[in-house]
C-alpha cells in the first residue's frame, strides 16, 4: 500500500534489508503486538535508523501503527513520518472539514 502510493508520487525507495524486515517483524508479532515491547527492541530499532542515515536516506516511513511504541519519532537522526500519526490528523482534518 504504502511503496505504491510513494513511488506514485515520484518518491525514491529504498530496497529492504531482509535481515532487519525479519527482526522487524519479530518485534512486531512478538512483542508490541501484545504491548510487551522490550527496551532491546527500541535499541535495535534506532540502531537500524543510525545505519539507514549512513546510506543516501533522507527519512523513514514508519508503515506498521506500533512501531511509534519504540521508535521516537521526534528524536532520531532522521525524519520519521509515523503512519500512526499521519491517519490520525488525517481523521481529525476530515471529521473537521467543512462540508
Amino acid at each position: 500500500f504504502y511503496r505504491k502510493r510513494l513511488v506514485g508520487k515520484g518518491i525514491s525507495l529504498s530496497p529492504p534489508d531482509e535481515e532487519r524486515v525479519e527482526e522487524i517483524d519479530r518485534i512486531i508479532y512478538e512483542e508490541l503486538m501484545f504491548n510487551q515491547p522490550k527496551r532491546e527492541s527500541e535499541r535495535t530499532m534506532k540502531t537500524y535508523i543510525t545505519n539507514i542515515a549512513k546510506q543516501e536516506i533522507e527519512a523513514v516511513v514508519l508503515a506498521c501503527t506500533e512501531l511509534d511504541l519504540i521508535v521516537d519519532t521526534k528524536a532520531n537522526i532522521l525524519p520519521i513520518y509515523d503512519s500512526t500519526e499521519i491517519h490520525a490528523d488525517a481523521a481529525v482534518e476530515w471529521i473537521l472539514a467543512d462540508g
